[in-house]
This record gives C-alpha cells, structure tokens and sequence, in this order.
C-alpha cells in the first residue's frame, strides 16, 4: 500500500511534472477502494475449490 500511494506518486509527479500533492489524492481514494477489492479477490480465489485441486496436485 506505501509503494502504490507513495512512490508511484512521487514517480507520476515526477514524469509528468505535476505536483506531488496534486497527485495524491487521487492516489488515495484510488488505494481507498481497489485494496480492499484485491483482498476480496485473493481471498475468494484462494478458498475456490479448483485452487485447492491445483494445491494438492502440486504439493502431493
């Protein structure tokens, strides 16, 4: 979560000569709502039953 909101602001603020603040709240409401979406999403993912069959085939 400190990369997505830190440095890859910094380094959009940097290519695209746009203050670093400018930039940032965005960045935030953006982190606000997709990472608890992308925790939904591995977490269902993890705990699906064809994950599980590739897990045991792997693992034995």
């Amino acid at each position: 979560m400190f990369v997505n909101t830190v440095l890859n602001t910094l380094w959009l603020s940097l290519m695209y000569k746009m203050t670093f603040i400018g930039y940032l709240p965005a960045r935030l409401s953006k982190e606000a709502i997709a990472t608890p979406l992308q925790i939904l999403i591995i977490y269902f993912w993890l705990n699906s039953t064809q994950f599980e069959r590739i897990k045991n085939k792997l693992l034995g």
